[in-house]
């Protein structure tokens, strides 16, 4: 299963970013292909008459899965029975629509996928992805034996596409999408999404799983991890569970729910003096929900065995080595 965000070892990761603009436009599409055999999907790649391959790809890496957010104007893309026995992804897909319609068509069926909807399908299955205007989407690849683990099965029916806004949409869904586009503003790393698509492309049928509570939890945490008054009781009324309950589910995971808050803030406290912030400790301490710099310098020593001046210290000795 997936690292729990909760531990130290979670950390951000900076998207490798790859723009077809860099290239002259008669090798954009060539360009394009290349790339994303290398960082996503063997694919081959074709396009209409009209203005060159504008296509930008942003990707994140981790042990577990591989998340992209792909912009670009219309095109359209093959994966077919040759490319798939030549290099095998042995991995499922999921792509989220976040701006334009594009059609996927496979095994003779055709679906069009719109703003607001996810498509789970192998990347071992031939098929052709058309998008006939500019598009934004989230594709996330997760190897097969990870699937496996989550129970991610990918669509038998070509036809099946589950939304991520709207009445219809699951809130796990939702917050799947949700964290995967602040995972690429650099506001949380891409912690806990195993959990949420799992219980997203089940339909809900896991929402009452302590997995499925705990990433809705985490992602709650996540976006009001600065806010000094975030309580357990609050925690546990946003995702449907009674504080003893929710307790249950970090007890589970040998946490507990204000250890965790605690390291969610040191964690992003590292972040912000890693990438070099001009606020004095004090102010820092308060954004990121301590109500005080010493309970805040004492948390940063239990997670880190150094104090934050200490660690600004030894930062900027390492740079101007």
């Amino acid at each position: 299963m997936a690292p729990q965000p909760g531990t130290p070892e979670s950390s951000p990761r900076t998207p490798e970013i790859f723009r077809t603009a860099d290239l002259p436009a008669p090798d954009r599409v060539r360009g394009w292909e290349l790339h994303n055999a290398e960082a996503l999907i063997g694919l081959a790649c074709r396009q209409l008459d009209g203005p060159a391959l504008e296509a930008t790809e942003q990707v994140l890496t981790s042990t577990e899965l591989r998340v992209a957010r792909v912009t670009a104007n219309g095109h359209f893309t093959e994966r077919n029975a040759r490319m798939v026995r030549r290099t095998p992804q042995e991995a499922a897909v999921v792509f989220c629509a976040v701006a334009g319609e594009s059609v996927y068509y496979s095994d003779g069926a055709m679906r069009s996928l719109r703003p607001g909807e996810l498509l789970v399908v192998d990347a071992d299955r031939p098929c052709v992805r058309g998008f006939s205007a500019d598009f934004e989407e989230f594709v996330l690849t997760v190897p097969r034996e990870v699937a496996d683990l989550i129970d991610l099965q990918p669509a038998a029916d070509q036809a099946r596409v589950l939304p991520f806004r709207g009445r219809t949409a699951t809130p796990w869904a939702t917050t799947l999408v949700s964290r995967v586009h602040s995972s690429f503003n650099g506001d949380v790393a891409a912690d806990g999404l195993l959990d949420l698509l799992a219980a997203a492309t089940t339909g809900g049928a896991e929402s009452a799983s302590s997995d499925s509570h705990f990433a809705a939890a985490a992602s709650y945490i996540e976006a009001r991890v600065g806010d000094a008054s975030l309580s357990a009781t609050r925690i546990a009324a946003a995702v449907g569970l009674s504080p003893r309950q929710l307790s249950r589910v970090f007890a589970a995971r040998d946490l507990t729910v204000p250890g965790y808050v605690t390291n969610r803030r040191v964690q992003r406290a590292r972040r912000l003096l890693a990438a070099g912030t001009d606020r004095s400790i004090a102010d820092l301490a308060h954004a990121v929900g301590f109500t005080s710099p010493s309970r805040f310098a004492a948390a940063f020593r239990e997670v880190y065995d150094e104090s934050p001046s200490a660690f600004c210290a030894r930062l900027r000795v390492e740079r101007s080595a």
